[in-house]
């Protein structure tokens, strides 16, 4: 009989809840700023001062297309003289090395004040990525950054 045809490569959907109510799911860079990221009930709670500092997901998640990122943020009193509060995907190589040139995309970006509103971006990978880690990236200054509801997903889009 005739051979059957190879099956072509099943494309795997990603669709990551990141728990901001867990440390372990998360890296704070430099690890002195620790004491400045609390994990509660209402979600990942930043709070800015003289030194900035970025808090990214553990897990690098493999990517061969477009991701949507969306969750929800409260900004208490942001500074905006040093960039504001912003979320953002950095992208990485298969092997979880950082790529030349393109270090991250970012999906929100704000500074002041605002309620707990919904974040939502799709972006494409830049050329070689294969991983992204979600980065949440707090000024040098003063003010808070909730966020809660992180979502990473590339299925059906």
């Amino acid at each position: 009989g005739a051979a059957a045809p190879a099956a072509a490569p099943v494309e795997t959907a990603i669709d990551r809840l990141l728990d901001a109510n867990s440390a372990s799911a998360w890296m704070v860079l430099p690890s002195t700023a620790a004491q400045r990221v609390d994990f509660t009930a209402q979600g990942l709670r930043l709070r800015a001062d003289q030194d900035a500092y970025q808090v990214c997901a553990v897990e690098r998640v493999a990517v061969s297309g477009p991701v949507r990122v969306k969750g929800f943020w409260k900004l208490t009193a942001i500074s905006k003289e040093f960039g504001g509060a912003r979320v953002s995907l950095r992208w990485m190589d298969e092997a979880g090395r950082g790529l030349d040139g393109v270090l991250a995309t970012s999906i929100a970006h704000a500074s002041g004040n605002t309620p707990r509103k919904a974040i939502q971006e799709i972006v494409t990978p830049p050329k070689g990525a294969g991983r992204a880690r979600l980065c949440i990236d707090v000024p040098q200054g003063s003010g808070e950054l909730l966020v809660d509801g992180l979502r990473l997903n590339t299925s059906a889009i």
